[in-house]
């Protein structure tokens, strides 16, 4: 998969994920990634995989814990 994805932000590179995410690569994955990021743009993101599915979320969710 070739991808022209650049984010110019720190944001725009998390919530990109999805776009990048290869579902034939992540078959049978299950995982959840909690992103807290610092700096000149701080913010929480939780990503997760799934169903061969990649979902960004806001936030610091609590589906990790389930």
């Amino acid at each position: 998969m070739v991808s022209t994805f650049q984010p110019t932000t720190a944001s725009a590179a998390v919530e990109g994920l999805p776009q990048l995410f290869e579902a034939a690569a992540a078959a049978g994955v299950e995982a959840v990634v909690l992103f807290d990021l610092s700096g000149r743009e701080p913010g929480q993101w939780t990503l997760i995989i799934k169903d061969d599915m990649c979902r960004v979320l806001p936030g610091r969710t609590r589906i990790h814990e389930r």
